[in-house]
């Protein structure tokens, strides 16, 4: 009678002592107990996997003897074993169709009695079965074939096709079987390109060959478990988690005993890797994992072929499960996501929704329904600038999203985190004060926002003008507001008045106070409004680049200049003159000048007796060259600076004071000292030299 020790586990207490048994019975064959095979041994995994599933014992004493040959006795046993009867009665009788059952060694005739009824003995092998003859490679492949129920596809198989060297040597009658246990992957051929179809198997060859045969069968699976790797826990209670077909999940522990292998390699829980195709053989009470077999991808089943994309996620909806992925080439496709898909964010197991754009994913699609079966994303860390096209404002249940247009015109879409920072137009905000085209900057951790910046996309902003540039592709200009310079493109098309009157960007002049409407942090109208100034000083000089201008040194020591309008009314003296007869080498002269904004359109200069006054600290006194360096505190478009001036003096006018008491210029030096603070009363020469009448300090 034949039965599975997985459909007979729920029943009688008599059943269930016999399944004890025999697992039991399995546990002790394992091949940890294998004297003679070592830990480097390339079968030790087929034979330890193996021997717990029953179907291959040891020779006594803690042998397993790895390289003895196999008989053919020994690979219908072990075939009979893979295909679930673990229970046969020791009178089962061998069938009629098999000729000499009394030639059959005894302890082997119930195996054969069921290899010939599950068609695993079967044409010749009837008539002249040679049990007890060592097993050739080409006859474990047609008992092989047999065993797995293919004997009608091969006979069926017209057209041969391997490229073994020796392929003459298998024979012409069994070639086809050959084809296809090669085809399954059950048995390959050498190194050399040959098959060797008549040299003898080992026990350990037969091993590796029949945990293939075992696995596409999947008959012995009552202490087996298979998913695919979702979790590894290597801290204080080492386990794994397996995602199994059914979708379920699975919680299996592991310890010291444990043997882990991964691509038939020893390994350790570390060396495991998420999405691995996981086969585990669990303890005789289940409690904990004996063996453990990972690979990368399933082994001997109804093989998937899949094709691998990789691209970054456009948009995701885990209600229908469909997944749109953007190609390299920029091209999006969408994809349906498979129902038990693994999906793998940052290392981590994860569903669907837990998906994002922009995240980097490389996919595995089934070719044969075009579902995608795996993903593996990363996390996207960036910032990204736009405009909002839409928000979406979550609840309990939901995220809250928004959409993005971004600065290369393309759309972008990000859940927002619960904790995120909003600011709109630099003042703290809520996420609802957020409007469709406000201007926003983003910053992204870990696929969500965390982190947004709003500006309107219509605002204004006033301040006194700084300067107007026309080097880039769009003129800047750039304002003073609130002790801030701040800079912005005007549009080549914006609407300009000063003065209430309609004019040009290059009719505003420094100094003017503005209005700017912004679009989007362009420039888009100017309203402008001279301001009207009255300046009085000392004449620090003129120049002549684009304009003539003036620089004056004002009463409370600022250093101010100003641009000369071509019309601007000048006196000198009380005598009215041109701006062409104004002598621009002139320092040191007293002017008292009107000014719209930063354009003088009147100006009255004094020549006579030009007086002027110099406060500062002292740098430096040179008393051969009778000098005084005075270190002065200016303040120039509105910033504080510090200048030297060169004061000159002479030992016979100049008056010398510290306190109340006069100071004889020949020992200036050994009392006007460097830091004493100075106030120096004098004239300015012609040429701009400066002479010191009184020194005080």
């Amino acid at each position: 009678m034949r039965w599975k020790p997985a459909a007979k586990a729920i029943g009688s207490f008599i059943v269930t002592v016999m399944l004890l048994n025999l697992l039991i019975s399995f546990a002790a064959a394992s091949s940890a107990e294998f004297t003679d095979v070592s830990e480097d041994n390339w079968a030790k995994p087929y034979i330890e996997k193996m021997a717990l599933k029953g179907v291959i014992t040891g020779r006594g004493g803690g042998r397993f003897a790895p390289e003895d040959k196999v008989t053919r006795n020994e690979v219908v046993t072990m075939l009979v074993r893979i295909l679930g009867y673990t229970d046969i009665p020791e009178d089962r009788v061998i069938p009629d169709s098999f000729k000499g059952p009394y030639l059959v060694t005894e302890w082997a005739r119930k195996y054969v009695a069921v290899g010939v009824e599950e068609g695993i003995i079967a044409g010749e092998d009837l008539e002249n079965f040679r049990g007890d003859e060592a097993a050739k490679r080409y006859e474990v492949a047609v008992f092989a074939v047999r065993a797995l129920g293919l004997e009608e596809k091969a006979r069926a198989l017209k057209n041969i096709d391997m490229d073994f060297k020796d392929i003459s040597e298998i024979p012409m009658a069994y070639r086809n079987y050959v084809q296809i246990a090669v085809e399954k992957g059950i048995i390959t051929g050498f190194e050399d390109g040959t098959f060797r179809p008549n040299e003898n198997i080992s026990r350990a060859q037969a091993a590796a060959l029949f945990a293939r045969v075992d696995a596409l069968l999947n008959k012995l699976t009552a202490r087996e478990e298979k998913g695919i790797l979702i979790k590894v826990s290597t801290q204080d209670l080492p386990a794994v988690t397996i995602r199994k077909e059914d979708g379920s999940e699975r919680n299996i522990s592991v310890n010291n005993s444990t043997s882990i292998y991964r691509h038939w390699k020893k390994a350790s829980l570390q060396d495991l890797v998420l999405g691995d195709h996981i086969t585990v053989i669990l303890s005789s009470w289940g409690s904990y994992a004996e063996y453990l077999e990972a690979h990368e991808k399933e082994l001997f089943q109804p093989l998937r072929l899949t094709q691998k994309i990789t691209g970054t996620v456009k948009q995701v909806n885990p209600q229908t499960n469909l997944l749109v992925i953007t190609l390299p080439t920029g091209t999006d496709m969408p994809y349906k996501t498979a129902s038990n898909a693994l999906i793998v964010l940052d290392n981590e197991v994860v569903e669907l929704g837990d998906l994002a754009f922009g995240q980097t994913a490389s996919i595995e699609v089934d070719q044969e329904t075009g579902e995608v079966v795996k993903i593996k994303a990363e996390s996207v860390e960036k910032e990204v600038k736009g405009t909002v096209y839409s928000i979406f404002y979550g609840g309990v249940n939901f995220d809250s999203i928004i959409t993005v247009n971004n600065e290369d015109g393309e759309r972008e879409t990000y859940k927002i985190s619960d904790n995120a920072i909003i600011t709109r137009d630099g003042k703290s905000a809520l996420l609802e004060n957020i409007q469709n085209t406000d201007m926003v900057h983003l910053e992204i951790k870990g696929s969500r926002v965390v982190k947004i910046i709003a500006e309107s996309a219509v605002k204004t902003a006033k301040g006194i003008v700084k300067g107007i540039s026309f080097i880039s592709e769009k003129p800047e200009i750039t304002l003073v507001s609130d002790d801030k310079e701040v800079t912005y493109p005007v549009d080549n098309n914006a609407d300009v008045e000063r003065n209430d009157r309609g004019s040009k960007l290059s009719d505003i002049r420094k100094g003017d106070k503005v209005t700017l409407t912004l679009t989007y942090n362009i420039v888009t109208e100017i309203e402008a409004e001279s301001v009207n100034k009255s300046v009085e000083g000392t004449i620090e000089g003129f120049s002549l680049m684009e304009d003539l201008s003036i620089t004056v040194l004002t009463r409370d020591n600022k250093k101010e200049t100003f641009v000369l309008a071509p019309d601007a009314r000048i006196k000198m003296d009380g005598n009215e003159i041109t701006i062409d007869e104004l002598p621009l080498g002139v320092k040191g002269y007293y002017v008292d000048l009107r000014a719209e904004s930063d354009v003088v359109v009147r100006m009255d200069i004094e020549t006579k007796d030009p007086q002027g006054e110099i406060r500062g600290k002292v740098k430096h006194v040179n008393k051969d060259a009778q000098l005084i360096v005075v270190s002065v505190e200016l303040y120039i478009d509105g910033k504080k600076q510090y200048i030297d001036r060169v004061v000159y003096y002479d030992e016979e006018d100049t008056l010398f004071v510290e306190g109340n008491s006069t100071v004889r210029a020949k020992y200036i030096d050994r009392y006007l000292e460097s830091g004493d603070s100075v106030t120096i009363f004098g004239k300015y020469q012609v040429d701009g030299t400066f002479i010191a009448d009184l020194v005080k300090w």
